[in-house]
């Protein structure tokens, strides 16, 4: 193996945590190289996702100095969530402060914020990870062959199914729920984003959005028997009234639900998580964007004062654990059937619509 194959820094998965650590990271001080499976040019993403950018997000990207560009931004805007409990049969508005965008989009713009001193390896699928010495040894596949690759420090940014973290930290269990979404062609504009609450489907929620000629199902489950409940999710909503047009595209994938932040982890022995692969989602919302820049931001720093140690990245955290362990709070008053109610019939926050 040449001295060109020998990096500082590894940086598995590109997503929104990783592309603000490459980012914010002194590329003059550490050889990084980042290896991930989709293209630059956004082939092979798949994220089953609302494509809202919540407020904690925009307040972080403020925060980054950076500037949302146009392309990333679809029609309609959202002022408002319409917050629809099935089962209970009520409906309610709220004024909420969303962006709507296209998440493929908004993830590749982050990707091109990236340090440009730091390698890219695109279309790459890891294939085993090791630890030889003192390196971190990875193999990854493009287009049937095979490479190698060391590096003294191995970052893990690979989302809820973390092979980092599942290679090295095989204790380490996070809640999961697996995410089930479905494209319609529409001609429909709506300035609301629907939350859909039923206890008989999940004890998480469903949305509804729209996307310039689209509109999107999707819903979050518990792994058992999550294509079933996707199918009567929406055989409830047709009965409901809602009528769909024609299917352009399915997506699925599994996304960290975590249910207290012990089930967070940060890594040790030369290894770190971010974002999703931490553990780092808002259970209440599934939102997990501003937990990835952060994390992303947090690690950046580490590196860059150079106090490599899991403990000090760790202190770093305090703040995003304490904003979790309020959502998770959250999260189990909001899906409490008979909390939610009273919240709902008690019209605090809520707005009328005009018909």
């Amino acid at each position: 193996m040449s001295r060109e194959d020998i990096y500082d820094i590894i940086v598995i998965g590109m997503g929104p945590a990783s592309s603000i650590f490459l980012k914010e990271l002194d590329g003059s001080k550490y050889k990084t190289i980042c290896i991930d499976k989709k293209s630059l040019s956004g082939e092979g993403f798949i994220k089953p996702c609302g494509g809202l950018l919540a407020p904690d997000a925009q307040k972080k990207l403020a925060e980054l100095n950076l500037s949302l560009p146009l392309n990333v931004l679809v029609d309609p805007q959202i002022f408002s969530v319409k917050a629809r409990d099935m089962g209970m049969d009520i409906e309610r508005f709220y004024q909420r402060f969303y962006m709507n965008m296209d998440r493929s989009q908004f993830d590749l713009w982050l990707m091109s914020k990236a340090n440009p001193e730091i390698r890219q390896i695109e279309k790459a699928v890891v294939t085993n990870i090791d630890k030889i010495d003192d390196y971190y040894n990875v193999s990854y596949i493009i287009d049937n062959k095979e490479f190698n690759i060391k590096g003294k420090y191995l970052i893990g940014g690979d989302g809820s199914k973390s092979l980092v973290r599942k290679k090295f930290f095989k204790n380490v269990t996070i809640r999961q729920y697996v995410c089930i979404q479905e494209w319609y062609q529409s001609d429909k504009k709506s300035p609301s984003y629907m939350t859909i609450f039923d206890k008989d489907i999940t004890d998480s929620y469903g949305w509804l959005n729209y996307k310039g000629v689209h509109e999107i199902l999707g819903a979050a489950f518990p792994k058992t028997d999550s294509k079933v409940r996707f199918e009567k999710l929406k055989t409830k909503m047709i009965k409901d009234g809602h009528i769909f047009g024609e299917l352009t595209d399915r997506e699925v994938c599994q996304v960290s639900c975590p249910s207290s932040v012990k089930e967070l982890c940060y890594g040790g022995n030369g290894i770190f998580l971010i974002g999703e692969a931490a553990g780092f989602v808002s259970p209440s919302s599934l939102e997990g964007l501003s937990y990835a820049m952060d994390s992303g931001h947090l690690l950046a720093k580490v590196f860059n004062n150079d106090n490599l140690s899991v403990k000090y990245y760790s202190k770093l955290l305090k703040p995003l654990r304490r904003k979790l362990f309020i959502k998770i709070l959250k999260n189990k008053m909001l899906y409490t059937p008979i909390i939610r109610k009273w919240i709902m019939l008690s019209n605090i926050s809520t707005i009328k619509i005009k018909k």
